[in-house]
């Protein structure tokens, strides 16, 4: 199965993520369980697109309000093209299986960049939709 895109856009300036450039405020997000979604991320600054000096990623899917919880899925790597940083990340583990299990989908994913300093607070709500038919 290829591989859903969601272009999103975290402007360094406001700390806020986007839904474009120029954007309103990026809504929550929903996707779906034993998926493999390419999150195509814009860091913007100043309106612009902008490329980062050699970042050292770590980008993490987890449930919302439970920061010591599991991480349900995570990946630190990206590819760049163009400046748009495209992160794969298969939701798809046994801790999302057991989260999904107690009945509540609510997550955020947050990224940051060790080098450049960022971190995209706040996280980005996501709802994971059970996959019924596993």
């Amino acid at each position: 199965m290829s591989a859903i895109t969601v272009h999103l856009y975290y402007d360094l300036d406001s700390l806020t993520w986007l839904d474009g450039l120029p954007g309103a405020p990026q809504l929550p997000i929903g996707i779906g369980e034993n998926q493999t979604i390419d999150f195509a991320v814009r860091f913007v600054r100043s309106g612009a697109a902008v490329t980062l000096t050699t970042p050292d990623w770590a980008l993490a899917l987890k449930p919302l309000e439970q920061y010591s919880a599991t991480v349900l899925a995570t990946t630190s790597s990206a590819s760049v093209l163009a400046g748009v940083y495209t992160f794969t990340l298969s939701i798809a583990s046994a801790a999302l299986t057991t989260f999904l299990a107690s009945g509540d989908g609510e997550a955020v994913l947050q990224i940051k960049d060790a080098t450049n300093g960022i971190s995209t607070l706040p996280a980005l709500p996501v709802t994971i939709y059970k996959d019924y038919h596993q």
